[in-house]
């Protein structure tokens, strides 16, 4: 049996049920809490503190719409945007932040690629001083192609790890590009090992942006994909990434179903 917690994405609203599924964690959005205000915010901060899991990892940590490459970015606002949500994020429990953000960071195809990859490395590194404080690891995703064109490999993402130097700057990984992107390899997974801190999963071939929970009876071999885990004895959270639910409390709990067929359990409930 393996030494891997388990995790799934949802809302506020849902924290109670992806306890009650047998989840040891809850991930959360970055855009959900920033766009509570103060009083909306406070009780959400209480769910959380009441739920009896832990929300330590939070997603996309600017807002999915914008773009770092586009004249309208301002640095100054997004500084203090990325402040508070670190703030929020700390007082909710974060330990880590996923700098997905895909599209937001995509390198224009007509402009300077220099300049481009260095405000994208310059807006990595402030998130990194402004989580440092807050004793929170960014993890700097690979995302596939259809989606980015800035770090889609794990190679690539320790690169720009090493690149900035900052001690609390990670890797994770997603099941979803070992099946659909060229270049992103278990070989890669394992080689870098020490540098991956976090591991998401879902049914892969299902058509973005919609994510399913992957099932026992989804008919996908998902074995290679926890052998590898297996063998680098990953012991972070495997979180399962969904959006799109037509029974909520029956998906996670289906979901739950398949990561206890490869020998990850549930927590007693």
């Amino acid at each position: 049996m393996m030494n891997i917690r388990t995790g799934h994405f949802g809302l506020i609203s849902q924290l109670d049920a992806i306890a009650a599924a047998g989840y040891d964690s809850a991930e959360l959005h970055v855009w959900e809490i920033m766009n509570f205000d103060n009083a909306q915010y406070a009780i959400a901060l209480q769910k959380v503190r009441d739920c009896g899991i832990p929300c330590c990892v939070f997603n996309n940590p600017l807002p999915m719409d914008i773009r770092i490459n586009d004249d309208s970015f301002v640095f100054t606002y997004y500084k203090e945007y990325m402040k508070r949500a670190v703030d929020r994020m700390a007082k909710m429990g974060a330990r880590y932040v996923n700098f997905g953000n895909g599209r937001t960071r995509r390198i224009p195809e007509d402009g300077d690629m220099a300049e481009a990859v260095g405000r994208n490395m310059e807006v990595i590194g402030m998130l990194c001083d402004l989580a440092a404080e807050a004793n929170i690891t960014v993890m700097l995703e690979p995302i596939g192609t259809t989606i980015t064109n800035f770090v889609t490999t794990i190679s690539e993402a320790y690169m720009y790890v090493q690149r900035l130097g900052k001690s609390n700057l990670k890797t994770m990984v997603d099941y979803r590009w070992f099946i659909n992107v060229e270049g992103y390899s278990y070989a890669e997974l394992e080689k870098y090992a020490k540098f991956v801190v976090h591991a998401h999963i879902d049914y892969p071939l299902s058509i973005l942006p919609q994510r399913i929970d992957p099932t026992v009876s989804d008919g996908h071999d998902y074995s290679h994909y926890f052998e590898a885990l297996e063998r680098m004895d990953y012991d972070g959270i495997l979180s399962i990434e969904t959006n799109f639910h037509p029974n909520f409390e029956q998906d996670i709990r289906s979901g739950m179903a398949l990561l206890n067929k490869y020998g990850v359990p549930s927590i007693s409930r």
